[in-house]
């Protein structure tokens, strides 16, 4: 979620930058609608409310080291 705020974030600098095009301002609520969406499925899908916070449950299999990587 914090990457997708960043890529707003530079997404709307470049939007809004004196060589951007005319066209740039449409392309920037475009792009800020789809973040929204985005954000607001990600952050159904965590479960966390404004007065919770549940950490991501991490799957065994992707903390799992495979012996070639470890050494083991």
């Amino acid at each position: 979620m914090v990457e997708v705020l960043a890529a707003l974030r530079d997404h709307e600098r470049a939007c809004y930058a004196d060589t951007a095009s005319p066209t740039s301002a449409m392309d920037w609520l475009r792009a800020l609608r789809d973040a929204q969406l985005f954000l607001v499925e990600t952050a159904a899908r965590t479960q966390c409310s404004i007065h919770e916070h549940r950490d991501q449950t991490i799957p065994p299999w992707a903390t799992d080291q495979p012996a070639a990587i470890t050494g083991s």
